[in-house]
């Protein structure tokens, strides 16, 4: 991770073709061998089963709710109102 940041880094400061390939070679380098490190990092951090829980729990089921327009406005706080009072807070801050 060092060696792709450094190279990522030296990009900026290259003036020239050369200097630009040479740090782009490099960097190619360095990401080369960073994937498979973190592909097992990740596979030995994680169990897939814990993870697709977690996501899957995570996110509210609201697939089939269907309601009236006003009331989905008012239920995800989209409203004329909720607006005008989230338009105030802002300005407030000021």
């Amino acid at each position: 991770m060092t060696w792709w940041s450094l190279a990522c880094a030296a990009q900026g400061l290259v003036n020239g073709f050369r200097g630009l390939a040479f740090f782009r070679f490099n960097l190619g380098i360095g990401e080369g061998s960073s994937f498979p490190t973190a592909a097992r990092r990740f596979q030995n951090g994680f169990q897939l089963k814990s993870v697709l829980q977690r996501l899957v729990y995570s996110i509210p089921d609201t697939f089939a709710e269907s309601r009236d327009y006003d009331q989905l406005l008012d239920k995800y706080g989209m409203a004329c109102q909720d607006i005008l009072n989230a338009a105030k807070k802002v300005l407030r801050r000021k």
